[in-house]
């Protein structure tokens, strides 16, 4: 398996001396580096020494390390010429390259590869005309695979001009009719996929292996799901929401997790619909001294999974407040991202052993989707208050 990773990415571990002035101002920009698998690395492993170019090449690095002001264009082009072989001396021997749909378009792929098939994941949320690169970079491959997700948050488009004329459909969208449907998953417990299974596919998914089908229970009323009643004050900040009480209890679980449960910090998200209730619960986790559990909006983590989620809602009104029949734009007004049901389902979809959802449910049952979630949980005995779950977790 080979990993071909953006040039910019490359060129951020391994700069050529063409291009480090550019890289410079881009990384001062403020760009955020990619976390990189080198075992996988395209770039990475055409600079093992065991390889046939690989000590050349370090060889050059060290050199444009050293002396930047004293290379040659002849120098440049010799390491370039050797990047180009050892690239595609790495691609023709790999069996699987794995790459972005952007990335596909390079062209050492096309070069080092004789691709038969085309697999595109994750296509529910990527554009029509960015999974098309992949699919004409490699129109002589024999099949074309598309995994995906329609249920789920669909490709971002800005524009609504491009939204009105159809870029905001997926490619995943177009062929909805033929698509084959997993009848089995192996990634969470049952307790958590039933419901979401019944909602998308109008069936209950089958279990991969027994584990799934039993409760990994912390305490005595530990559920595979538990939707905690909890009422806190939404305030608004720079056209978004926080509320801080639930934060403060997003953050206690976490912590009586981590510190009563032995739970890693790496095994935790906290989830949240909201960009700056992700940055409060960020600051709260570091002043308890939890530097390693992950915070996230629910827009980010598509593709992502964790053990244990917890699920910040953040939306809350007062029950007077509350319009049980409610119109649509009141809807958008008070609970906003929060009926959107591509995100509710990426949301309740990330945990594999545990989710914890905190939430206003007299506010949340307004909306169609979250009265049957909550109805759901209530039958099975997973709806609770949400500092009587606190207790349980001493």
């Amino acid at each position: 398996i080979l990993r071909v990773y953006d040039e910019k990415v490359e060129q951020q571990e391994f700069p050529s001396p063409r291009l480090v002035p550019k890289l410079k101002l881009a990384v001062d920009s403020g760009d955020e580096t990619l976390v990189v698998e080198e075992r996988f690395a395209l770039h990475h492993k055409i600079r093992n020494q065991d390889t046939l170019f690989g000590q050349s090449i370090v060889q050059f690095d060290m050199l444009f390390r050293l002396y930047p002001d004293d290379i040659t264009s002849q120098q440049i082009e010799e390491y370039e010429a050797t990047l180009r072989k050892a690239e595609v001396s790495e691609l023709s021997e790999a069996e699987v390259v794995v790459c972005t749909c952007m990335t596909s378009a390079r062209t050492l792929i096309k070069q080092g590869c004789n691709v038969n098939q085309v697999v595109i994941d994750n296509c529910g949320m990527a554009s029509e005309p960015e999974c098309m690169i992949p699919i004409v970079t490699f129109s002589s491959s024999k099949q074309v695979v598309v995994f995906g997700d329609c249920q789920q948050v669909p490709p971002k488009v800005s524009c609504p001009v491009a939204r009105s004329l159809g870029l905001g459909a997926s490619l995943l969208d177009r062929y909805r009719d033929r698509a084959l449907t997993l009848n089995t998953q192996y990634r969470m417990q049952q307790g958590i996929s039933d419901w979401v299974s019944m909602v998308t596919l109008g069936k209950t998914l089958e279990c991969g292996n027994k584990d799934q089908k039993q409760e990994v229970a912390l305490f005595s009323n530990d559920k595979s799901v538990t939707f905690c009643q909890f009422y806190g004050k939404e305030e608004s900040i720079r056209q978004d929401a926080i509320n801080q009480e639930e934060s403060s209890l997003a953050v206690a679980v976490a912590s009586k997790l981590v510190n009563r449960h032995r739970l890693t910090e790496e095994s935790i998200v906290i989830l949240s619909f909201c960009q700056e209730q992700s940055g409060l619960i960020s600051k709260k986790l570091q002043q308890k001294g939890h530097k390693n559990i992950t915070v996230l909006t629910v827009d980010c983590c598509q593709g992502q999974e964790w053990e244990n989620v917890i699920l910040s809602t953040v939306r809350s009104l007062p029950a007077h407040k509350v319009e049980v029949k409610s119109t649509t734009e009141w809807k958008n007004q008070h609970l906003g991202h929060l009926v959107n049901q591509g995100k509710v389902n990426l949301a309740l979809t990330r945990a594999k052993k545990r989710l914890i959802i905190l939430g206003n449910d007299n506010l949340l049952r307004c909306d169609a989707l979250w009265e049957k979630y909550l109805h759901f949980c209530k039958s099975k005995g997973q709806v609770v208050d949400g500092r009587q779950y606190l207790k349980w977790l001493n």
